[in-house]
């Protein structure tokens, strides 16, 4: 079954706004360095606005591009002006920002165009600001996760994954994106990666798995025999729930000011 990987989300954008991973706001102020609280940001492919509203509890005035309406209008009701559009046909008019930040999404953008004209749409002297949460489970977990998963797609018809959060299959490059940005004339870029963990119940696990691509790919009732299944096997670990290891991966450059 083939989906668009950048509106899929949008299937379940309530579920997605209450159940992703926000970002850790104190690391966000800081890899922004001397960008004066108070700038405006723009985000790209902002989805709910986790990252945009994150960003504006900080003092910065944010607002969004994102291409699917309904994760748009959750973004709206959370206080975010949003322009509808994929960020490769939005048009800037003059406006210029001094952040431009990307959470969860950049990975989505075309690769021909996404650095440029993200330089494009900052000030001189802007930051731009990558930013993604990438999940890992201990070792024993991961392996119950995977033989639900195998034993379902033994069953017959498509099962998603392996059990591990959906960033570890996503097509995330960190060292293609530094060479990108070096390419595309920016300044100082920089990755820090910002260790924290989150426990999930069962229900809770369930909820998020729900909003991932791969999952949300399957046909209705076969999603919800997995996410069942594995709400099962979570429900009998070690208090009734699991702990995702988290990195939030920062990636940060600075357009020239000459």
């Amino acid at each position: 079954m083939h989906i668009d990987g950048r509106t899929v989300f949008g299937v379940a954008a309530d579920e997605y706004d209450r159940m992703r991973p926000d970002y850790p706001v104190g690391w966000l102020s800081r890899s922004l360095g001397d960008v004066a609280s108070g700038g405006t940001v723009l985000d790209i492919g902002c989805g709910t606005g986790k990252l945009g509203r994150a960003l504006r509890s900080v003092g910065f005035e944010a607002e969004g591009v994102e291409p699917d309406e309904r994760m748009a209008a959750v973004a709206v009701t959370n206080g975010l002006g949003v322009d509808v559009s994929s960020f490769e046909e939005w048009d800037p008019g003059t406006r210029r920002y001094d952040v431009v930040a990307c959470g969860q999404a950049w990975h989505w953008l075309s690769p021909d165009s996404r650095a440029q004209k993200a330089r494009y749409c900052l000030k001189p002297g802007g930051r731009l600001l990558l930013v993604w949460n990438i999940g890992s489970h201990q070792a024993d977990v991961a392996d119950a996760l995977a033989r639900v998963y195998q034993r379902f797609a033994d069953e017959g018809g498509p099962a998603d994954g392996d059990g591990e959060p959906e960033e570890e299959r996503s097509p995330i490059d960190f060292a293609l994106f530094e060479r990108e940005l070096g390419e595309a004339g920016f300044e100082g870029v920089r990755r820090e990666a910002v260790p924290w963990r989150r426990s999930y119940s069962a229900a809770e696990w369930r909820s998020l798995l729900a909003t991932e691509s791969g999952h949300l790919a399957l046909p209705a009732d076969r999603r919800s025999q997995l996410l069942d299944a594995v709400q099962r096997r979570v429900a009998l670990m070690p208090g009734g729930g699991l702990e995702v290891e988290y990195e939030c991966i920062l990636l940060t450059g600075t357009r020239p000011r000459r």
